[in-house]
């Protein structure tokens, strides 16, 4: 198991207990929690949920809230929303929620495993001409528009701070709604701590807008009714939004329409809960969301608290504007790793390919980037089907780059392999070990992808939305340098592996013999 998913399910197996903590607490009686109407909700927020802000509809231009509606619906004709397959628990599951992703070009998001590929919200030298790019265009301009808001209450917030001595203690380049350690509850204080809490400019800088829609009259939705309150019947379940850059703002934009994309003129039963992560002492809140409305979570809030949605009766859009942890979702940088890993490889005279170095340092880098362009970004762009690839045209030739580069990778593997086996025991077992643990997560990670998807799935999944499991070839393929299924070559690294142990036993014993000899 590698690093990555170690850490991964120590995260989950460590919710988990902190959910069966909360639910053993919640079976003596449902937690409190607290609508607008009660007397206690204002001081409530303002002592719990400060950072907190809901706004209405005059919060957004006229004119852009009459272009929003118009570009949601445009998006959802054209079926840009679908529910994605996670996994949750180790099964694959649909969302009830369906989504699609907006933003910079070339950013990726990823949640519950899953990496999402940006639709571009501007298109360079390039004249928008279809409605599609025209509504990407109109979230764009909302996204700004955020980003001006969310400044604006940010620096409201602070100034209504009693204390403000807290914030000069954070620092002058740090968001003034950055928490200090003495101002959280003992259950917050158990969150990742927060090294550096960014700016307002970058805490406010979103990158990517998520967008979902659900239909609560959809007769395939089975919605949960929430477990700790009694909220009422679950859009989205608790949790915190997840790959941010911690300390950053989200904004959120709500609109609420008919089945058939009409703007809804009755009253919306749609709400936002909140609550203190994995506190049962603090009484949750809940804020109902008329359409056209917004909220923003600022600064730490989503880092500290956790967040649902109560479905209501009607059909509902919301553009959740997020500053995505992007240090590895961008384009540029998975191709900065391709060109980093492809300068050990060369050429002969002969126009074959060798490899510049056989340094341990160098094949684990290698060998990492292998598994990181296959499995983070091949696989996760080509299983999410033919359609998912069509809309994201613009992606696809960056795709065959990368392919291209791993490409190159396998042969970089397959002479590492070779020299592992040619070289002496010990040399051979230094490179052998380098390559084993790489070669048994890309088998196992491959084997994955395959068995994500249960015949019983596959049979209910429309053409267009099909896994495309690419790179895919057979064993027998002369063109590829190796074999889709490693297990041979994993035994083989197995055995150089063994023998050179065997021969270095063997070499000190040799050694000990002669010095007593």
């Amino acid at each position: 198991m590698s690093k990555m998913s170690k850490k991964r399910q120590n995260e989950d197996q460590g919710k988990e207990l902190k959910r069966k903590k909360l639910l053993s607490e919640v079976a003596r009686g449902k937690l409190q929690f607290l609508m607008p109407d009660h007397p206690d909700f204002k001081s409530l927020m303002r002592e719990k949920y400060f950072n907190f802000a809901h706004e209405p509809c005059s919060c957004i231009p006229t004119s852009l809230q009459e272009e929003l509606p118009w570009a949601l619906n445009i998006l959802h004709h054209h079926g840009y929303f679908y529910r994605d397959w996670v996994k949750v628990k180790g099964q694959t599951v649909q969302t009830p929620v369906s989504r699609t992703l907006i933003g910079e070009p070339e950013t990726t998001y990823k949640y519950l495993g899953l990496r999402l590929f940006a639709i571009p919200w501007c298109f360079g030298d390039h004249q928008v001409e279809s409605e599609v790019e025209l509504a990407c265009g109109i979230i764009g301009k909302l996204n700004d528009h955020f980003k001006a808001v969310s400044r604006k209450l940010l620096l409201e917030r602070a100034a209504e701070k009693t204390e403000p001595e807290s914030c000069i203690s954070q620092g002058a380049a740090q968001s003034p709604l950055h928490h200090s350690p003495n101002e959280e509850t003992k259950s917050c204080s158990e969150q990742k701590p927060t090294t550096c809490s960014p700016s307002i400019e970058e805490g406010t800088d979103f990158n990517v807008v998520l967008i979902n829609y659900m239909d609560p009259k959809d007769p395939d939705l089975r919605l949960k009714a929430e477990p700790y309150y009694g909220m009422g019947p679950l859009a989205v379940s608790w949790h915190m939004d997840s790959n941010l850059v911690q300390g950053s703002t989200v904004a959120v934009y709500n609109h609420t329409c008919s089945s058939d994309g009409d703007s809804s003129s009755d009253s919306s039963d749609w709400m936002v809960g909140l609550k203190v992560s994995w506190d049962i002492e603090t009484p949750g809140v809940v804020v109902p969301l008329q359409t056209g409305e917004s909220y923003f979570m600022l600064g730490d809030l989503n880092d500290t608290h956790q967040h649902c949605v109560v479905a209501g009766g009607q059909a509902r859009f919301s553009t959740t504007h997020r500053v995505a942890d992007c240090c590895q979702g961008t384009l540029p940088y998975i191709q900065r790793r391709c060109k980093e890993a492809l300068s050990n490889l060369g050429e002969t005279e002969n126009g074959e390919y060798k490899l510049t170095s056989l340094a341990a340092d160098h094949l684990e880098l290698t060998e990492t980037i292998h598994n990181e362009v296959e499995f983070e970004w091949l696989r996760q762009f080509w299983m999410q089907g033919s359609r998912h690839a069509v809309e994201r045209k613009s992606w696809v030739p960056a795709m065959e780059h990368l392919e291209a580069d791993w490409h190159k990778m396998e042969h970089m593997t397959k002479l590492a392999v070779e020299e592992a086996n040619v070289l002496d025991d010990e040399e051979g077992s230094a490179i052998a070990e380098v390559l084993l643990p790489h070669l048994e997560e890309r088998q196992k990670l491959r084997q994955d992808c395959l068995d994500k998807f249960s015949p019983k799935i596959l049979e209910t999944m429309h053409a267009d939305f099909l896994p495309i499991h690419r790179p895919k070839w057979e064993d027998d393929d002369l063109s590829r340098p190796l074999p889709f299924d490693l297990s041979n070559i994993i035994s083989n690294m197995r055995l150089v592996t063994k023998h050179g142990k065997k021969s270095c036993i063997s070499d000190s014993e040799s050694s000990d013999s002669d010095y007593h000899s």
